[in-house]
């Protein structure tokens, strides 16, 4: 488990709300930020000495959780403070015997790769798109969605807002405004009009869908689950998991936190095999693209240079077509670059990161094209 649950815990150190808040890390997957120390010692320099060196194997044993494919461990002792490549300090306090502050670890992309190359592993690295968390839940008393005092919607809410993989989770704010617009009754139902006003409003590429309905079988409480992941037209991408629980006591929650286990988890191992890198794995693709002068050029491949998902680019060549209109060529000619992409992950991790820059990716008369 890679997700919110799978907590580490150390001394005298807590974790932030979201590993990735306010990174200082250049790539935040590669780092943990918002890390709390509050540790006691002889002296101060005593104290930030041990703190900070239980905060770099902390920080060590999350990544790596983070990165490496499920089964996958390093079969060597790392010094992790070797690999370090920034502590930023947030905020710090130094008292006698005390030493008290909040910062941020990043470690170094090119080191921490190199070493799982070396241990010939697999990991992935390139977070997912903003996915919406949709938790709904039904019983007698009806049908609720946003009502965070609810056990089932607030384990999902922490889910969301705790997430430490490369799943990237985003909520709708628990305000009238939302309630009144999406209804509840609407959610549960899955309606395809919700769905997409939902992912709108939270600009989220995917769903995930979670409901929970208690009923009474046979005088004894049943609780449904289920687990559909859309995306944000409101299609179906995947049924991640259905189950039923029997016979319960009056409290649900163990059971309802073991499904969220189980869920994420599953989104997440799926998503880390669809975006695998390993020692020797070509990933690679050529692709044409359209530009309209140099400066447009440059800007377009500058943009595409800063996608995570895209390791190198490389030019192959540089040409001009006409430009077609209705099937009969123009006297103007447009600018076109042939151009070599190695990703760090899947076609589709590289389809929604151009995305998120407004280009998209399609495959026109036996080629790849970036418009």
């Amino acid at each position: 488990m890679r997700l919110s649950l799978s907590t580490i815990l150390f001394i005298c150190l807590a974790i932030n709300h979201s590993v990735f808040a306010q990174s200082a890390c250049q790539n935040d997957v590669f780092g943990h930020s918002g890390i709390m120390i509050d540790r006691t010692a002889e002296t101060a320099n005593e104290a930030q000495r041990l703190s900070l060196q239980e905060a770099h194997e902390s920080a060590f044993a999350l990544v790596t959780d983070r990165l490496l494919l499920e089964g996958q461990n390093l079969p060597f002792d790392v010094a992790p403070e070797s690999l370090v490549e920034l502590v930023h300090i947030r905020t710090e306090t130094s008292l006698p015997s005390r030493y008290i502050a909040e910062i941020d670890i990043c470690f170094s992309p090119d080191q921490m790769r190199a070493l799982f190359r070396e241990a010939d592993l697999e990991w992935a690295e390139v977070t997912s798109p903003q996915i919406l968390v949709l938790p709904v839940f039904t019983d007698g008393a009806g049908t609720r969605a946003w009502q965070d005092s609810n056990p089932f919607i607030q384990i999902w809410r922490e889910t969301a807002a705790q997430s430490d993989g490369l799943l990237r989770f985003t909520l709708l704010e628990a305000n009238l405004a939302n309630e009144r617009q999406i209804k509840a009754e609407k959610i549960r139902a899955a309606d395809k009009a919700s769905l997409q006003k939902a992912a709108l409003r939270a600009k989220a590429e995917q769903i995930l869908w979670v409901s929970a309905v208690v009923q009474v079988q046979e005088g004894m409480p049943q609780l449904g689950l289920r687990a559909i992941l859309f995306d944000k037209d409101g299609g179906v991408i995947a049924r991640v998991k259905d189950h039923i629980f029997d016979g319960l006591e009056a409290d649900y929650k163990s059971e309802m936190i073991q499904f969220q286990l189980e869920v994420t988890a599953k989104l997440e191992q799926s998503w880390q095999k669809a975006n695998v890198r390993r020692q020797g794995l070509s990933n690679e693709l050529v692709a044409i693209m359209n530009f309209d002068n140099h400066k447009d050029w440059i800007a377009k491949k500058a943009m595409l240079q800063k996608l995570p998902v895209i390791k190198n680019l490389s030019t192959l060549m540089m040409s001009t077509k006409p430009i077609i209109f209705d099937n009969a060529s123009s006297d103007l000619d447009t600018p076109q670059a042939t151009i070599l992409i190695e990703m760090t992950g899947s076609l589709d991790a590289l389809r929604y990161a151009l995305a998120s820059v407004g280009l998209s990716l399609s495959y026109e008369n036996g080629q790849t094209v970036i418009r």
